[in-house]
């Protein structure tokens, strides 16, 4: 599993938290003042830097 930075790490928790509450995520954007293009950047990162690589395979 690749490291993470502190900032990636927090994201990834912001992600998880969002996923885990139970809220639609307009909700969960508004009630955390997240702004969801960052949101979903961060997602998309996150989602490409943690995906097993085509090597690994």
């Amino acid at each position: 599993m690749p490291k993470l930075t502190q900032n990636q790490k927090r994201w990834q928790s912001i992600i998880e938290d969002c996923q885990q509450s139970g809220l639609i995520q307009s909700q969960y954007f508004r009630q955390h003042r997240i702004n969801v293009y960052r949101f979903y950047s961060w997602k998309n990162q996150l989602k490409k830097k943690l995906a097993p690589s085509q090597t690994e395979k």
